[in-house]
C-alpha cells in the first residue's frame, strides 16, 4: 500500500500551490484508478524530452542559438504529442491539469525561446522533473 507521496523540489525552486494542488490531485487519480495512463509511453517521452532540455540549456550557455532553436522545437513537439494523446473525455480533472501543465511548459519554452532565459528553462525542467518521477512512482506501484 502507498500512504503518502511526496514532492521533491531542488533548492532555490518555487512551485506555486495552484500547480502543487494539480500534480498532487493527478497521483492521487492515478493511484485509485480513476485514469488509466499510458505509463511506458509516457515515461520514453518524458526521459527524451528532458534530455533535450539539459542539451537546450548547454547551446545557450555556450550561446549555440541555431541548436537551441531545434532543440527547443523537439521538446515543444514532444510536449504537443504528450498534450495530444490527453484523453480528453474521459480523463477529467486531471487531464485537464496535465493539458494545462503541458500548454505552460511550451509557453514558458517559446518564451526562453526568445529570451534565452536559463531561469525558465529551468523551471520548466523542474516542472517535469517532478511529474516525471511521480509517473515512475505510479508504475512502481502498479507492478
Amino acid at each position: 500500500n502507498i500512504y503518502d507521496i511526496g514532492l521533491r523540489v531542488p533548492d532555490g525552486v518555487v512551485v506555486d500551490e495552484h500547480r502543487h494542488r494539480e500534480v498532487t490531485l493527478a497521483f492521487e487519480r492515478l493511484l485509485l484508478g480513476q485514469i488509466e495512463p499510458d505509463g511506458f509511453n509516457r515515461l520514453v517521452l518524458m526521459a527524451g524530452l528532458l534530455d533535450e532540455l539539459a542539451r537546450a540549456r548547454g547551446h545557450i550557455e555556450h550561446k549555440r542559438y541555431q541548436q537551441k532553436g531545434v532543440s527547443l522545437e523537439k521538446c515543444m513537439n514532444i510536449l504537443n504529442g504528450l498534450n495530444g494523446a490527453l484523453d480528453e473525455e474521459g480523463g477529467g480533472e486531471v487531464v485537464q491539469g496535465l493539458a494545462r501543465l503541458y500548454e505552460y511548459c511550451i509557453y514558458r519554452l517559446s518564451d526562453v525561446s526568445v529570451s534565452l532565459s536559463l531561469e525558465g528553462l529551468d523551471e520548466v525542467i523542474n516542472l517535469l522533473g517532478i511529474l516525471r518521477e511521480g509517473w515512475e512512482g505510479v508504475s512502481a506501484a502498479r507492478k
